[in-house]
């Protein structure tokens, strides 16, 4: 009775950590701020760490929470203090108000979720919307920042998604996910910077 009472409460937090990182998703559409986005992507991060944990721990995938150790060291800690440092150059985003309309990105994640969820479940649900939100805020925000965020939102809804759907090889297949959003983020990276510096 006892392990089935941890099952059920892992699987609850589970749940609600993949609700909370689309939560956190829609307000990175909504931010202005480099700091905030920075934030908001590390606290994505942690959400998604404690989710890899608890399916690590529900299926005895120890490769698993060591991606997990990964996910915090990288996206919540170096790769944060990077995007900070980054900060004056990468800038704000120049548009007043809202950098994306909240409407447009709450109506995205409400029809993935309505369309994902019977055939998929609600956690894979929430990945696809953290995806879907993620992929919208890379395309529409022109701040470097806000792309740089929205390519981070999207690749821990894969992780996400990967990790949740109990694939064989999960935690190769959530690692390769991290070397190709590192790989993007530091083209953009090395496209601002010189832009940065010019007179």
């Amino acid at each position: 009775m006892s392990a089935a009472w941890i099952e059920a409460g892992l699987r609850g937090v589970v749940e609600w950590a993949a609700a909370a990182m689309l939560l956190l998703a829609l307000a990175a559409l909504l931010a202005r701020r480099a700091g905030l986005l920075v934030g908001l992507v590390a606290a994505q991060a942690v959400l998604l760490a404690l989710i890899l944990l608890a399916e690590a721990w529900l299926r005895a995938d120890w490769p698993l929470a060591a991606v997990a150790g990964l996910t915090v060291a990288a996206k919540a800690v170096a790769l944060p203090w990077g995007l900070r440092a980054l900060a004056p150059a990468l800038g704000d985003s120049p548009r007043r108000g809202p950098a994306v309309p909240a409407a447009g990105g709450v109506a995205l994640a409400g029809v993935v979720m309505v369309l994902a969820a019977p055939p998929a479940g609600l956690v894979m649900a929430l990945a696809l919307a953290v995806v879907a939100v993620g992929g919208l805020a890379a395309s529409w925000r022109r701040d470097p920042a806000g792309q740089a965020v929205g390519v981070l939102v999207l690749e821990n809804g894969l992780v996400l998604a990967i990790a949740t759907a109990a694939l064989p090889g999960a935690a190769a297949l959530a690692l390769a996910s991290g070397m190709v959003s590192a790989a993007v983020l530091l083209g953009l990276v090395r496209r601002v910077l010189p832009a940065a510096g010019a007179p």
